[in-house]
């Protein structure tokens, strides 16, 4: 039987919330199991894409490929299946649900990927500070963060602001993490905020931190955020 796209939507979208929550302390050895975790398929119809899902499996498994190339490779095999099992309006529908498939597992593929012999990191690319005249007070400070993400798995990073004396001035994005692609780069800014600190309470230096959520095996565990330090910039208040 072959359920109507609507339909084949709000069944995977439902099977990431149910599978992604399922708790797992051990860590997740991929396997060539169709699409979605082992015995989950009634969740996660493989559809005509059970070949495509079994190499996404396996190269989830191998640490020599990174997440972004093993999801690119994954949504690349489902629009092959696509077009040589489907043809007219079918096509589109087909890689309709594909695309669905890869945007899953961009999102929330490091839940399931291998983390032996992973590189979970982060690189400060620039910092552009500088000093904001205060028209009534203290003058203010800001600094914009170019960082990436030059590890091999998708993930969520902060940055944050210290004085020189160690204490903690701000921390952005203040409400959600920057999610970034393996390779992606993106810019946050950090500083004082116009009322209290301001600029004379950094000190002579000021120091940035950028931190990296480290990914758990599971999206409950995901929930508590384990924040490691992954580089940092330090230099003179201007």
């Amino acid at each position: 039987m072959h359920l109507p796209v609507s339909k084949k939507l709000l069944i995977l979208a439902a099977g990431v919330f149910v599978v992604g929550f399922l708790p797992n302390s051990q860590p997740v050895q991929a396997q060539a199991n169709g699409c979605g975790p082992a015995g989950f398929d009634f969740i996660v119809p493989d559809g005509p894409f059970t070949s495509a899902c079994n190499s996404h499996d396996l190269c989830y498994d191998d640490a020599s490929v990174d997440q972004g190339e093993c999801d690119r490779r994954f949504q690349s095999d489902m629009h092959t299946i696509c077009e040589q099992n489907y043809s007219g309006g079918q096509v589109g529908p087909c890689k309709a649900i594909a695309d669905y498939y890869y945007r899953t597992v961009t999102n929330f593929g490091e839940v399931f990927i291998t983390l032996d012999n992973r590189n979970i990191s982060g690189e400060i690319v620039s910092v552009n500070a500088r000093r904001i005249d205060g028209w009534w007070g203290d003058d203010e400070f800001e600094a914009c963060v170019t960082f990436k993400n030059n590890g091999d798995i998708n993930t969520e990073y902060d940055l944050q602001l210290y004085s020189a004396s160690g204490t903690l001035i701000d921390t952005e994005p203040d409400t959600y993490e920057v999610n970034l692609q393996v390779g992606e780069s993106t810019q946050e800014c950090v500083g004082t905020n116009w009322i209290s600190p301001s600029i004379s309470d950094l000190g002579s230096q000021y120091k940035i931190v950028l931190r990296v959520d480290a990914p758990q095996q599971s999206l409950l565990a995901n929930l508590v955020n384990d924040f490691v330090s992954v580089d940092w910039h330090v230099s003179n208040t201007p």
